[in-house]
């Protein structure tokens, strides 16, 4: 092997090193209808964006998760939703999901994505996965009217209602 060799590895893992995001960690709060929730940014992926775990309250403790692998466009949030830094809490090594995926627009075939690869469902989604986060970004606008009303306008459930209304 030959040094300039050497040196195009050596930049390589680098690179690998340094492409870490440099949010990952960030912890967020904000009160919202006299709660306080923290977002804990864990995870990105290139195809699939930035994903945070949603916890009530100021701690992040297995307990007080609420919302699990949601995709979150945090900048936004930040700018322009009000959301403030806390503090970093390094996550660890991270796998994605489990949570569900449809090609878009419209969902036709069901995937399960789970620690980091995609199965396919099919047509319909099994009853014990169909409360899984499906597999897209949101805004800070309907993460906070979800966590003040408790309906997730993406969930599968909507999903199927939107088909059903729309005949798509």
């Amino acid at each position: 092997m030959s040094s300039l060799d050497k040196y195009w590895r050596l930049g390589r893992i680098f690179r690998k090193e340094v492409e870490r995001p440099p949010d990952l960690g960030l912890v967020l709060q904000k009160e919202i209808g006299g709660s306080v929730y923290t977002l804990h940014f864990y995870i990105v992926r290139e195809l699939y964006g930035p994903f945070v775990r949603v916890y009530r309250g100021d701690q992040i403790c297995e307990p007080s998760l609420m919302i699990d692998c949601h995709g979150f466009g945090y900048r936004a949030a930040i700018r322009e939703g009000g959301w403030k830094k806390v503090g970093v809490q390094d996550p660890g090594r991270q796998k994605l999901g489990p949570a569900l995926y449809f090609e878009p627009p419209y969902p036709e075939e069901w995937f399960l994505m789970e620690k980091d690869k995609l199965r396919k469902l099919g047509r319909t989604v099994p009853p014990e996965l169909q409360h899984l986060e499906m597999l897209q970004i949101s805004n800070y606008q309907l993460l906070e009217e979800r966590l003040l009303t408790g309906i997730n306008r993406y969930s599968y459930e909507m999903w199927l209602e939107y088909k059903r209304l729309y005949a798509r």
